[in-house]
């Protein structure tokens, strides 16, 4: 297994599915002839700014911005009709906008959170005086929790993961398998190898003496011949030295 391999595949383990962890929570209700909604940011996020826009059925329409340093920014169109404010609590990533809309009007008022590093969080919310007169019996603050989706990155991301993981495994075992197969081996023919070598030793003896006799020649007559040899030799030589009469 190389290391890079390794740290390929724990870094694709670990990476995100592409969902955020935070959520965005929006509430309103009727005070007098106005609509008071207000945006709370859910999640350890830094938030940069909020947005606050209007919709009329497909279209947008900003009407301001909050930003927690450079203040507060509304529309000239919307000066007159809408009031932004920061706060602080219930949470300080939080704001409210204060609208003015017609007896027979139904609009969706949105607040957009610009935050790092989950990126824009949005949620809306159906302003109608239908609607607002029901609200008002409710809690103040009723937390819309989106529904939280993979999307297409994040599915890939999960489907690639989980085949690495499964190739990673069986490779592991492939890997383990030859080792132990291979010590099997090695232990087998070391084995037979003690289990041969006598009777190779004995076949190796029989082979050299075959082969050192192969026309019956006895090295202890050759011996005994030497012998008788030198002993006449010394026995001519004690004779030549003898004085002579």
């Amino acid at each position: 297994m190389s290391r890079n391999f390794l740290c390929a595949f724990l870094t694709l383990a670990f990476l995100e599915s592409g969902k955020s962890n935070s959520d965005v929570s929006i509430s309103h209700r009727f005070t007098g002839d106005s609509q008071n909604i207000t945006c709370v940011l859910l999640g350890d996020e830094n938030m940069t700014q909020i947005n606050w826009e209007i919709l009329h059925g497909p279209n947008h329409t900003k009407l301001g911005t909050y930003h927690p340093h450079f203040g507060i920014h509304i529309m000239h169109n919307y000066k007159t009709k809408v009031e932004i404010k920061g706060r602080q609590s219930p949470r300080p990533s939080s704001s409210s906008l204060l609208i003015k809309i017609a007896s027979n009007e139904s609009v969706q008022i949105c607040c957009a959170f610009i935050t790092f590093p989950s990126g824009k969080l949005e949620q809306c919310v159906d302003i109608s005086k239908k609607d607002a007169s029901i609200d008002t019996s409710k809690k103040e603050y009723t937390y819309m929790q989106s529904e939280r989706k993979l999307g297409l990155f994040g599915l890939l991301g999960a489907m690639i993961t989980g085949t690495i993981l499964c190739l990673f495994i069986l490779i592991l075992l492939i890997y383990l398998w030859r080792k132990c197969n291979c010590r099997r081996i090695k232990s087998f023919e070391i084995r037979t190898y003690m289990t041969d070598s006598p009777a190779e030793g004995e076949q190796s003896v029989d082979a050299a003496t075959a082969q050192s006799s192969p026309t019956g020649f006895d090295p202890s007559k050759l011996y005994a011949k030497i012998r008788k040899d030198l002993f006449y030799g010394r026995l001519w030589k004690s004779y030549q030295g003898q004085p002579k009469p």
